[in-house]
């Protein structure tokens, strides 16, 4: 199997092999920053709460409605090794809810516990449809092991079908095509005092597409990572990246591309 390959390998948090349990803290196996992630003063890297940009005017509206596909997106609270984060994810089948790699696993381990949150706001959280908790989480061993940014995603794994049933509704995802620069939305948590818990969207294009990354000059923040970069295509909306943060100079912010070995990992999570 050929390196590239076996970046794009499942990798579960009740699964580690001795590779990914030799990880060193702070650096990948090829000695670059983990995940591209700011480190802190030990050498560890964090999720910086900076690292999301707002770009010129903040065009971010409130979601105003919990209907489709915004009853699919779920604020997400991450229990990690003693302090508490917050995040976005998405409903791609009745029990997998998509997300950023970050988001599972960070600072060189996993995240203890994601608690699934699906279509939060103030006025209703934790919303009709309720919450839960989960343990079971994947990502990749590009991104586990190796620290690499272009294979920054993951997947909670709830343990039933209840929240599903309740929400009734899942986004669909496709492979990043030219035609879908045009017009893009994004809606996730952004994690500031006057928003958190809210749902906030946005609309834009695509500017450039390099490797296995979307950039745009959408407005994001902290907690935004995980959203689902979407495209309408009639009544469904298209998942075509999941949004992980800004580039090195705050200029642009960034998605992970929806290719064929992230479509193989989603179906493979989702029959978990």
């Amino acid at each position: 199997m050929s390196e590239e390959k076996n970046k794009w390998l499942s990798v579960g948090n009740s699964e580690l092999s001795t590779i990914e349990n030799s990880i060193k803290k702070g650096s990948s196996s090829k000695g670059k920053p983990f995940g591209s992630l700011p480190l802190d003063e030990n050498g560890i890297p964090f999720i910086n709460t900076e690292q999301k940009v707002i770009i010129g005017d903040d065009d971010r509206e409130k979601v105003k409605t919990l209907e489709y596909p915004y009853n699919c997106i779920a604020l997400l609270r991450i229990e990690h090794n003693g302090r508490q984060d917050w995040a976005t994810g998405f409903f791609i089948s009745e029990r997998c809810v998509a997300t950023a790699g970050h988001c599972v696993f960070y600072n060189g381990q996993w995240a203890k516990s994601v608690t699934v949150i699906p279509g939060a706001n103030l006025e209703g959280y934790p919303t009709r449809w309720g919450e839960a908790k989960a343990t079971v989480l994947r990502s990749v061993k590009g991104w586990v092991r190796d620290g690499d940014a272009e294979y920054d995603y993951g997947a909670i794994i709830l343990p039933d079908d209840t929240l599903h049933n309740r929400l009734r509704g899942t986004m669909g995802y496709a492979e990043y095509r030219p035609e879908h620069a045009k017009e893009v939305e994004l809606s996730g948590y952004p994690y500031s005092i006057d928003k958190l818990q809210e749902q906030y969207h946005v609309k834009g294009k695509i500017d450039r597409v390099e490797a296995n990354r979307l950039y745009y000059t959408i407005d994001t923040e902290a907690g935004q990572s995980g959203s689902p970069l979407f495209v309408r295509e009639g009544d469904k909306c298209v998942v075509v990246g999941v949004h992980r943060g800004a580039n090195k100079t705050e200029t642009e912010n960034h998605a992970i591309s929806i290719n064929e070995g992230v479509i193989c990992r989603w179906q493979e999570w989702s029959k978990i």
